[in-house]
């Protein structure tokens, strides 16, 4: 699980989504809704999150915890296929 953490806070760092913060936010306050989350965030980052993008955040940033929790860093994203 730690490793899951460091990954995705080195995702924050290089690539500039907040999974990390996101993620322990919401752990460290289970009740916190989307809109209120969006909320905290627009104000932190300094830029508009909507509620919407806060459930798309923390999914993807739930897919990327998976994948670093098995993985050691730095992850390489597969690549998509190409259509013929």
């Amino acid at each position: 699980m730690n490793q899951a953490w460091k990954g995705l806070e080195q995702i924050e760092q290089t690539k500039g989504q907040p999974y990390h913060s996101l993620l322990l936010y919401k752990a460290q306050n289970p009740k916190a809704r989307s809109d209120d989350l969006a909320q905290y965030f627009t104000e932190k980052l300094a830029r508009p999150i909507s509620a919407a993008n806060v459930r798309q955040l923390v999914h993807r940033g739930q897919s990327c915890s998976a994948i670093c929790s098995w993985r050691k860093w730095p992850v390489r994203w597969p690549s998509r296929p190409t259509r013929k």
